[in-house]
């Protein structure tokens, strides 16, 4: 079973989904303990997170932080970044994309949730966003 972005000292934990601005967003909460099973989300140029969560009824008492984007742009980025059999990424090539293979080989589906999410950090206001997050503003 997957681990979860966590920050204990905080009571907080957090989803990624793919192509949300994970990587910018892993570098910020790992200056508040968050941690993906015991190490840091960000540490040395490196990144340590999950994209998947499962199950959050573990932490249901704890605050929930969940990236989005618009999911015109994600679906982009996916195709832009993961669609090899594509070399030349034209309109044509995207349809095809979207109607064939985007649902079967990506992980588009995730998060599935049973929580709603205490903040939603948008890759399209990321900063706005942030500064809602009452710990955020403590450092």
């Amino acid at each position: 079973m997957p681990g979860y972005n966590i920050s204990q000292k905080y009571k907080c934990f957090w989803v990624a989904p793919s192509r949300t601005g994970s990587r910018t967003v892993a570098q910020i909460l790992s200056y508040y303990d968050f941690k993906f099973n015991g190490s840091p989300v960000f540490y040395c140029e490196s990144y340590n997170y999950t994209h998947i969560t499962t199950n959050v009824n573990e932490y249901f008492n704890y605050k929930f932080i969940c990236n989005a984007r618009n999911p015109y742009a994600r679906v982009y980025s996916h195709f832009q970044n993961y669609s090899t059999e594509f070399k030349i990424k034209t309109k044509s090539n995207f349809r095809s994309y979207v109607e064939m293979k985007m649902w079967r080989e990506n992980d588009l589906h995730y998060p599935i949730l049973n929580k709603k999410p205490d903040y939603v950090l948008r890759l399209e206001h990321l900063k706005e966003d942030l500064m809602k997050i009452p710990f955020i503003l403590d450092r």
